[in-house]
């Protein structure tokens, strides 16, 4: 259960949004956080310096690199742009967040996956995908 409580503050702290609300989840858009967003240096609150593994191929092991990652811009816009959080599902020590924003300019669809230890992020995998134009959709289910 303790896992369950900090999981909200651990990944709206990684992200830099506020975990959302029932007015957000019902379409009021992202709410950044006060105090937290882009405060990168906060990171090594959540994060396990000694312990953190990226599993994704292109980014490096530990919070420097999370860092740099996170970031990362072309000069206008950062490179991976968390916009608004779906759904946090917990079970064990394992956090999937669903999210939504751009990668790289592209409006895209994250899953990331988070093991979390003595409440504290140790190991990450992810997976982006764009999102289709609305006017592609064979219905109006939507991504989410």
């Amino acid at each position: 259960m303790l896992l369950v409580r900090c999981v909200p503050s651990i990944v709206k702290s990684l992200k830099g949004f506020h975990y959302p609300t029932k007015s957000v989840r019902q379409g009021a858009g992202p709410k950044p956080s006060p105090g937290v967003e882009n405060q990168y240096d906060r990171l090594a609150d959540f994060v396990d310096e000694a312990a953190y593994a990226e599993h994704n191929p292109l980014r490096g092991d530990g919070v420097i690199a999370l860092q740099s990652a996170l970031k990362a811009s072309d000069g206008t816009q950062r490179l991976i742009d968390y916009q608004r959080i779906h759904r946090v599902l917990a079970e064990g020590s394992f956090v999937l967040c669903v999210s939504e924003g751009r990668l790289a300019g592209a409006h895209s669809a994250f899953y990331d996956l988070f093991r979390v230890n003595d409440e504290k992020i140790v190991e990450h995998w992810d997976t982006c995908e764009k999102i289709a134009p609305e006017s592609a959709w064979k219905n109006k289910n939507g991504k989410f």
